[in-house]
């Protein structure tokens, strides 16, 4: 299945050789929108990430066998290889022997996959976190500059991806007719948002592992909200009454020095925080940075007129919750993996944290008992309890360089279709209900939190709307970054970047539009 680096050379220069010949007698075409919700594989660091061997060894088999809703293709042996991050090379590839069986589960889709399509699924990892975008970006571009067929899939960070998918790096997927982009196995709500005059560049969905994991969430120390006398936290979910007043209500004054007369991670608090937890109530309190104009593009929308209110409300209520509030700890971690947090809440010093499911078999192999809650409503009035995932989550391309595009979009859709056959039950069912919630609540819980999954434009696109001035953050991110800075006035934060930001996103939609 996956080939070593020499194996990759030495193919590589016998296809180039081949290709010398076969150009040389003939020439050759080049052709150039709600979410479901998957989750991904973890990383306790208990085990590094292999189930717990005292769990059910097999999930339960899908009612839905959802591979067979696409036509079945012989493609001849040919590679379908996967250019990915090094650190998130676990969605896409795993060795046939290793004890997880959510890695199992990615071994038998590729298998499987190979088998129907008669392909052969390899992955070519390189580095490509946050920092290392430059990385992933230049491998990219390097492909489809010289157009040599050498990745016919994308997966990267979803951030720096939206800015590729501005340079001309990928096939419009809306152009493809083998990938049904409206199929359960992809998400709606990216989907139908991030297509601008009917292109569509990139896609997300349950392929991504990461899109699950990265999922935000509340976790609980039962026994402590048991000794607090909080009440059924559950029921306040079910009743509409779990908001940020509430939360800020539950946690005032859940504060206890350790006796040392100084603030920090060794005290008692009532709620855990850190920056990219604050970002997240951008979408979980439904305020929409950007919306569709009459002519189908995007304006930015965020602080004016009719969202002004909302936003400087929910603001100012996150500011009190954060630093007028002595049950809040505001974690100095802002890098999501928050080693910081976990220690306290794990260590019984506190109520809540915010986090996203990534933290919970950190916490499972603690010997605390825990609930789960989505993140709270902006106020019960509010339909839903929308849900976010972190921006790193992957995302897909397919390179404009790939010779065979149709191939590529018929692969991409039955290795996502494959995953929410068997890969997403598998994560379900025994990396977080089995083996996570330790009550039936906690998995109703995670049910509201799968089933509202929602993608906003400017969330998704958020990067590029920074353009190359020295603004530091896009509007998505400028929110928690703001409350991390301790920023009073948010209104006259934002209206210094205001105009950065609609001068390119104008340019993005100038994009979409050629």
């Amino acid at each position: 299945m996956k080939k070593q680096l020499l194996t990759r050379v030495l193919c590589c220069l016998l296809v180039a050789v081949m290709m010398v010949f076969t150009l040389a007698a003939c020439a050759g075409d080049t052709t150039p929108d709600t979410p479901d919700k998957p989750q991904d594989p973890t990383t306790p660091s208990t085990d590094g990430g292999k189930d717990d061997p005292a769990q059910p060894s097999t999930p339960q088999s899908p009612s839905v066998d959802y591979i067979t809703q696409i036509p079945v293709e012989n493609f001849e042996e040919a590679y379908i290889t996967i250019l990915c991050r090094e650190d998130k090379e676990y969605e896409m590839f795993t060795e046939e022997d290793s004890a997880s069986l959510v890695d199992q589960a990615v071994y038998a889709r590729n298998e499987r996959v190979e088998e129907l399509y008669n392909v052969i699924v390899e992955t070519y990892p390189v580095a490509g976190s946050w920092e290392e975008q430059t990385t992933f970006a230049q491998m990219l571009s390097q492909s489809v500059s010289v157009g040599d067929d050498a990745y016919q899939i994308a997966a990267t960070h979803t951030a720096y991806n939206a800015s590729l998918s501005l340079q001309e790096q990928y096939y419009d997927l809306r152009s493809l007719d083998s990938i049904d982009l409206s199929a359960p196995w992809w998400s709606q709500s990216f989907n139908e948002n991030c297509t601008v005059h009917g292109k569509l560049f990139i896609t997300t969905g349950d392929l991504s592992l990461t899109m699950w994991e990265g999922l935000y969430a509340i976790f609980f120390n039962r026994e402590m909200a048991e000794d607090y006398g909080v009440g059924n936290l559950y029921q306040m979910v079910r009743d509409d009454e779990w908001t940020i007043e509430a939360l800020t209500e539950i946690t005032g004054g859940l504060y206890t020095d350790d006796g040392n007369q100084t603030v920090g991670p060794e005290d008692t608090y009532g709620l855990l925080i850190n920056r990219h937890s604050m970002r997240a109530f951008i979408t979980t309190c439904n305020l929409p940075l950007c919306e569709r104009d009459a002519n189908g593009d995007y304006q930015l929308v965020h602080m004016d007129a009719d969202h002004i209110d909302k936003v400087v409300t929910v603001y100012d209520a996150l500011y009190e919750l954060v630093y007028e509030n002595d049950g809040t700890f505001d974690s100095q971690l802002t890098d999501g993996v928050y080693t910081e947090m976990q220690d306290v809440f794990t260590g019984g010093r506190a109520l809540f944290m915010m986090g996203t499911l990534e933290n919970a078999p950190v916490l499972r192999a603690s010997d605390m008992m825990f609930g789960i809650l989505p993140f709270p409503k902006y106020d019960e009035e509010q339909e839903d309890y929308y849900a976010h995932s972190y921006d790193g989550l992957s995302s897909f391309g397919i390179p404009a360089s790939a010779q065979d595009p149709e191939m590529c979009a018929r692969i991409l859709d039955a290795l996502s279709a494959e995953n929410k056959t068997s890969v997403i039950p598998a994560y379900n069912e025994i990396v977080l209900d089995s083996r996570v919630a330790r009550d039936e609540d906690s998995k109703a819980m995670l049910g509201i939190i799968r089933d509202n999954l929602y993608f906003d434009f400017g969330f998704v696109y958020s990067d590029p709307l920074k353009g190359d001035s020295a603004v530091k953050s896009g509007p998505f991110a400028r929110f928690g970054d703001e409350l991390r800075l301790q920023t009073p006035s948010y209104t006259s934060a934002f209206a210094q970047y205001e105009e950065v930001y609609k001068t390119n996103l104008e340019k993005v939609m100038d994009t979409f539009a050629e």
